[in-house]
């Protein structure tokens, strides 16, 4: 058996994984509602020394873009591994 594709299979590429979301996004992922993840991230907001605005809580970076924020979120909370 060749290990190449015949002519006219569909090959998929495995996705890229997603990185910095929306808030509205990774509230759904935590499970929390929207206002409630944007308020912690206001709450936990710093200036770093390269003048961006970061918040890290329990897993949970985000930063500033302008108005909005982009949420990373760790492994734990999107491996489905961690999950328990």
């Amino acid at each position: 058996m060749s290990s190449v594709p015949s002519r006219g299979a569909v090959v998929r590429a495995l996705p890229q994984p997603v990185q910095w979301r929306s808030v509205a996004v990774a509230a759904g992922v935590l499970g929390v509602p929207v206002i409630t993840l944007r308020r912690a991230l206001e709450r936990g907001a710093r200036r770093q020394p390269d003048g961006s605005i970061e918040a890290q809580l329990d897993g949970v970076r985000a930063r500033k873009f302008g108005r909005q924020w982009r949420v990373w979120l760790s492994p734990a909370w999107t491996s489905p591994d961690a999950r328990r």
